[in-house]
């Protein structure tokens, strides 16, 4: 059963209306399921379909991260070259894992869950760079701050 609509926008309203994952903004924002309902069939199937949907088991996601994300909990750090747990919003603190290059462009990895969720997320792709330049862009000519 579908998430309602009222939840949805408590996911997004308690994101600050951004993507959990990369912190971008101005972009539709998808409802991630952090541990995905598919793991219910294949590594937990006692857990409750309700305990999924609980709010503490979604993120606001960009498309982009959401897509990359899909039903994966662990990734690749290649740093490290193994694969670990992904970042976790409700439990993990951004700014342990991730930090911005100095053009705010990039997304440095400051942990192995950060290098792996950059990696399998790719955050760094080519059209999150362009988004985060004209967001820069945007500040400089009189926008709110970002990030």
């Amino acid at each position: 059963m579908p998430l309602a609509e009222r939840d949805r926008e408590a996911v997004k309203r308690r994101a600050g209306y951004r993507c959990e994952y990369c912190y971008i903004v101005g972009w539709e924002l998808q409802v991630d399921h952090i541990l995905p309902r598919s793991s219910r069939r294949r590594d937990l199937p006692s857990m409750a379909v309700e305990e999924l949907d609980a709010p503490e088991n979604l993120a606001a996601a960009c498309a982009h991260c959401n897509r990359f994300k899909g039903a994966f909990t662990t990734g690749r750090d290649p740093l490290a070259g193994r694969e670990v747990r992904l970042f976790h919003p409700r439990s993990d603190t951004w700014d342990e894992h991730f930090a911005w290059s100095s053009d705010y462009l990039r997304l440095l990895p400051l942990s192995d869950v950060g290098g792996a969720t950059i990696a399998r997320l790719r955050m760094n792709d080519a059209a999150l760079r362009r988004q985060r330049r004209l967001l820069r862009a945007a500040m400089a000519g009189g926008a709110g701050p970002w990030p």
